[in-house]
């Protein structure tokens, strides 16, 4: 990238430093920079959306230069992770790339969250998989959450990119290391996880399985019957302790 967008404002709309919440390195502290837009609009029930809809149904404008990035990995020498996610940040293939370099650039370990619609390499060292399923599909005349009506485009655009499998395979490949972190909301979303893991040659040890739920209370519902399921069949079980601390709050 011309060093003189490095001053330019990203699709970038949140950076800040955490404890990674959801599978394999949960409890890590990592820098977590969130870009926007998505390929996807997953809806999980009539009230349930993708926990990030800023992302992706009403997509936010990126308010930080790459300059501010780097500027924050140096505030933070004590983090050696960083997490790229958005939305889906693989849409943004020159700049998901430069975030790589950049978070190299400074000794860390890096992962990439995504929901596999499109393939990019990059000098990433961990994939973090998360495709959609049919449990995902916005469903028609409901509301947004922007109060818009779900409409048969939101559909269309939804099913045309959530199944790219060769995308998906791709990605594992060109990465050192993976995880497959699928949203589990009821027991007919578990043949779906098993028809992608024949597809992708993936393994249970490289499964962790999480509860749907933007909400405390939404976790609930699936968390015990899920746990379950996990030991019984030799999936990891992973929850969402950012939603279980600190609810809908955003970080920034």
């Amino acid at each position: 990238m011309n060093p003189k967008e490095y001053s330019k404002n990203q699709p970038i709309i949140e950076m800040y430093g955490c404890l990674q919440s959801e599978g394999k390195l949960t409890g890590v502290p990592h820098i977590l920079i969130r870009t926007t837009g998505c390929t996807l609009r997953c809806q999980f029930s009539k009230t349930d959306f993708c926990d990030s809809s800023y992302t992706s149904w009403s997509p936010e404008k990126g308010t930080f230069s790459l300059n501010n990035v780097i500027n924050f990995f140096k505030k933070h020498p004590q983090i050696k992770h960083t997490m790229i996610t958005g939305g889906s940040p693989t849409m943004h293939e020159n700049l998901l790339r430069e975030l790589c370099i950049i978070a190299k650039s400074f000794g860390h370990y890096i992962t990439i969250e995504t929901e596999g619609s499109k393939y990019v390499s990059t000098v990433a060292d961990f994939i973090s998989l998360s495709p959609k399923f049919s449990n995902s599909t916005p469903k028609l005349g409901t509301l947004q959450p922007n109060g818009k009506e779900v409409t048969l485009s939101h559909v269309k655009r939804h099913e045309k990119y959530r199944k790219n499998h060769e995308a998906m395979g791709k990605m594992i490949k060109a990465h050192g290391e993976y995880q497959l972190k699928p949203v589990v909301s009821s027991v007919d979303d578990l043949e779906e996880i098993k028809y992608i893991q024949e597809k992708l040659n993936i393994p249970n040890n490289k499964v962790y399985l999480m509860p749907a739920g933007g909400t405390v209370s939404e976790l609930e519902k699936h968390r015990s019957w899920l746990m379950e399921y996990c030991w019984q069949n030799g999936y990891n079980y992973t929850d969402r302790i950012h939603i279980i601390a600190y609810g809908e709050k955003r970080g920034f």
